[in-house]
């Protein structure tokens, strides 16, 4: 995995990719389904990255339910996060939606709010995409509220986005 991980680093999407489908592989040969299952959302995202949003879909599919089926909630919601993300750069934007849906759910389990707050942006994104300008104003509103430290270009979008409530009689 370190390969990997130093590859991807580097922007060598090739070499990051081989490598984590060889040690997904390997886990599995190991029978260690939860390392093999981080493997793969890590080949998914180096996918993505390289533009390959099919084999990136493929890398992650089942990845979620493999972190639950070990109680590793925290890994299940990054997972849902990563099929969100390859469905969405696949333009499946109702199943991406439903996936960063179940994402923002696991991870207000784990008490994660920063992670919470990019699913709910990215949420935002597919919701806009999908023509729902109000759904994705609230969840991006939602998002900004939830994480932690914002940069001044976010909290500046905070602001503007609290705005329409005032105007309406909601603080």
């Amino acid at each position: 995995m370190q390969t990997a991980t130093l590859a991807y680093r580097h922007g060598d999407w090739a070499e990051a990719a081989q490598a984590f489908s060889s040690a997904r592989l390997a886990y599995l040969e190991l029978g260690r389904p939860v390392q093999a299952a981080e493997a793969a959302n890590n080949l998914s995202v180096t996918r993505l990255q390289a533009g390959q949003a099919e084999q990136a879909l493929e890398a992650v599919a089942g990845t979620a339910r493999v972190f639950l089926d070990a109680s590793e909630t925290g890994l299940a919601a990054q997972a849902e996060g990563n099929l969100g993300a390859a469905l969405e750069a696949c333009g499946r934007l109702e199943e991406a939606e439903q996936a960063f849906s179940r994402s923002i759910e696991l991870f207000t389990l784990t008490g994660d709010a920063e992670s919470r707050a990019l699913s709910l942006q990215a949420l935002s994104r597919v919701q806009l995409r999908q023509g729902r300008p109000m759904q994705a104003l609230g969840s991006m509103q939602a998002g900004l509220e939830s994480g932690g430290r914002l940069s001044p270009t976010r909290r500046l979008l905070r602001r503007l986005l609290r705005i329409p409530g005032r105007i309406l009689g909601n603080r």
